[in-house]
């Protein structure tokens, strides 16, 4: 379970501050589907970070099951990450002269596996995403949806329980993003916490919960 209790983020100066979160409190329970919309600005994307280890809160406190995420060390936060957390990113962020299958396999070099235990993990996880044909294949060979069920698959590999993903659908036309969107309904099934932002309510319709947040507020 998640805990976030009176989160506050800011960022800049004195002179010139930005209050990016405002006292946030949010429950997620292990493996909800949670939605975050809000406008451009309102805060969705540093909360994401947050929930992530990516970025650290002013002040507040983030339970993750029993760990302390806010009292952790930037080493302690890298291990979190590695542990616990996957992220899908909207510009999917391959390495476009790995392939499909090197760029999923990438997050299980630091966790010190043989290569047939990396083979049989990124064949599992190209198989729920889908790809399992275009192993060999170059991102810049493959459409924008593949690139992203290519990084729906390098977050799966790691079998960490929390997802996060950053409008998965957003640089896709609504056909593509229907697909994508079809990935992550199966992915609620294997018991994952996701947490997603995105801007169509469609795509937040198909979560257990919707939290709308504006101007560093849940409203």
């Amino acid at each position: 379970m998640i805990r976030l209790k009176n989160i506050f983020k800011s960022y800049g100066s004195e002179n010139v501050k930005c209050n990016a979160l405002k006292g946030i409190n949010l429950t997620i329970d292990t493996g909800e589907y949670l939605a975050i919309m809000g406008p451009s600005g309102s805060g969705k994307t540093t909360l994401l970070n947050i929930l992530g280890g990516i970025d650290r809160a002013d002040s507040g406190e983030y339970l993750y099951d029993n760990l302390k995420v806010n009292e952790m060390t930037n080493a302690m936060l890298h291990k979190f990450r590695r542990d616990h957390v996957s992220f899908v990113f909207q510009n999917f962020e391959l390495i476009n002269y790995y392939t499909v299958f090197e760029n999923v396999e990438m997050p299980l070099f630091a966790r010190r596996m043989s290569a047939s235990q990396r083979k049989k993990k990124v064949c599992e996880a190209l198989e729920l995403a889908g790809i399992e044909a275009l192993r060999k294949k170059l991102p810049i060979h493959i459409s924008g949806g593949e690139r992203q069920r290519c990084a729906i698959a390098r977050a799966l590999v790691s079998d960490n329980n929390l997802l996060l993903a950053d409008e998965p659908t957003g640089a896709l036309d609504i056909k593509t993003g229907e697909g994508i969107m079809r990935v992550f309904d199966n992915l609620k099934k294997t018991g994952r916490t996701i947490v997603l932002i995105t801007h169509n309510p469609d795509v937040a319709g198909r979560a257990d919960r919707i939290v709308n947040i504006s101007d560093g507020n849940i409203v």
